[in-house]
């Protein structure tokens, strides 16, 4: 198993180093020549492309949940409450932003108005949903949940410290999007160099990151055989792909915001999947 998707791993370690020479490089050149805010591709990836990685937070802290193996109760239970909080959010988050998307709420008036008439229908659906699901996968797949130990500690260690990382670079670094620009390059600033604590914030992208949180979803198919497994793991890297391309052509994102927003979200995949397969291998 040590070995079994190393060469993809390493494709995706060579890919980022390129792109992140290539945005360095000619970062503004290729926001100009990708730039489409009508594409119906990269409109749609704006509405709905952070909810796959979303769901796959989500389904890490329920298995987590059924399997934790904390011998002291109190701890194991503050757990529990915690990772039900973390899952309910993720998904009360994703709900919301799958229906503002759908009803095309765009602008903060609405949103605010959305949030009153239904924020309680939409995060006791939340509760209820997780809830339920806990349940049921507590009464009926435990021995599942067991056997994916190693996948939901992977994504939500991948989850938490990227993100974690991308919103925080977001509130102090500044960078103006591309589509927000009052003229070609006029406050345009490159990656590396912060512009402090204002109301932009391009980089890095938060899209890039949750669309490259389908990585570990190969490792919910490890009784389904190498080729299967490495389907899936192709399929992941595409979405990834897509995900960051479409943020990058309505202007969103530069290049370089996605694939920093990619870089802190596969490092820590990178880390822990090799943390808990030496594990596995040593049980």
């Amino acid at each position: 198993m040590k070995n079994l998707h190393s060469f993809s791993i390493w494709c995706v370690v060579v890919l980022f180093l390129l792109v992140g020479v290539i945005a360095s490089i000619w970062d503004f050149q290729i926001s100009q020549f990708a730039f489409n805010p009508d594409s119906p591709w990269g409109i749609w990836i704006e509405k709905y492309g952070e909810i796959p990685g979303l769901v796959i937070a989500i389904w890490a802290l329920l298995l987590i949940n059924v399997s934790l193996d904390i011998s002291f109760w109190i701890w194991r239970w503050l757990l529990h409450i915690l990772n039900w909080l973390l899952a309910e959010l993720l998904l009360e988050y994703a709900i919301f932003r799958g229906i503002a998307s759908w009803l095309a709420l765009e602008h903060i008036e609405d949103l605010l108005l959305f949030a009153e008439r239904w924020g309680l229908v939409v995060r006791w659906s939340a509760i209820s949903t997780i809830l339920i699901a806990w349940l049921l996968l507590r009464a009926f797949a435990p021995g599942y949940c067991i056997r994916q130990k190693r996948f939901s500690k992977i994504a939500i260690w991948q989850m938490a410290l990227s993100q974690l990382f991308i919103q925080v670079l977001k509130a102090v670094w500044g960078r103006v999007r591309f589509r927000e620009l009052s003229q070609p390059g006029a406050e345009f600033s490159p990656w590396y160099i912060p512009q402090g604590v204002v109301t932009s914030d391009s980089f890095p992208s938060g899209h890039a990151g949750l669309g490259w949180m389908l990585l570990p979803l190969f490792l919910l198919f490890t009784s389904f055989g190498r080729k299967v497994q490495m389907f899936v793991l192709s399929l992941s890297i595409c979405w990834a792909i897509t995900v960051s391309s479409g943020r990058v052509v309505v202007g969103a994102h530069y290049s370089s915001d996605v694939w920093f927003g990619g870089l802190v979200t596969v490092m820590p995949f990178m880390l822990f999947y090799y943390i808990y397969t030496q594990d596995k291998m040593k049980n």
